[in-house]
């Protein structure tokens, strides 16, 4: 009895061993998360959200030229938004993915952001 119920633990040590091996990483780093934070900070105050979004998924995502961030509108009004954080420029925006109908909600300065 004990040599099979070891045989069994043994086996499902290994068996999640290998699933959390094959988990890819996140990215997120500190920096990533202040950036994150900021950009959504400066699109409530710009567009009176008032903490009425919340963040969708695994955060802030690079796509290349910019970062995104996924939000859904918690105050019933509903909806799919984005944050863009342009990596040239800094160019925070804001609007409705469903339509891409953006808006400029200012600049960030990403000197300041460690995003490596």
């Amino acid at each position: 009895m004990f040599k099979k119920n070891f045989g069994l633990i043994g086996a499902s040590l290994v068996a999640g061993a290998m699933l959390l091996i094959n988990q890819p990483a996140q990215a997120s780093t500190q920096g990533e998360n202040e950036l994150q934070n900021d950009a959504l900070q400066r699109v409530e105050t710009e567009f009176h959200l008032d903490g009425n979004v919340d963040v969708l998924g695994k955060g802030m995502v690079d796509k290349g030229d910019y970062y995104s961030i996924s939000l859904a509108n918690s105050a019933g009004a509903g909806g799919m938004y984005e944050i863009k954080i342009m990596k040239n420029t800094g160019k925070v925006y804001y609007g409705d993915n469903t339509h891409a109908t953006y808006e400029s909600a200012g600049y960030l300065d990403l000197s300041k952001y460690d995003l490596d």
